[in-house]
């Protein structure tokens, strides 16, 4: 069976920035990596990056919500 992709988004345009993307990383932490492969995505103003497990971050060029 594979594993389900999981986005977990944190960040936004206000004075809780810093809390909400402290809190998306315990998210992330809590999930089972053995089952679900994770991907954290941080949001600031227009700008989306993928934060992967060393901390490095890729700019998102595209979202898409369907």
């Amino acid at each position: 069976m594979s594993k389900m992709n999981i986005a977990v988004v944190g960040g936004g345009n206000s004075g809780e920035y810093n809390i909400s993307i402290q809190s998306s990383h315990r998210v992330a932490d809590t999930l089972d990596r053995g089952k679900y492969n994770v991907f954290l995505i941080a949001i600031k103003g227009r700008n989306w990056e993928y934060i992967d497990e060393t901390n490095k971050c890729f700019p998102v060029d595209l979202v898409i919500l369907a």
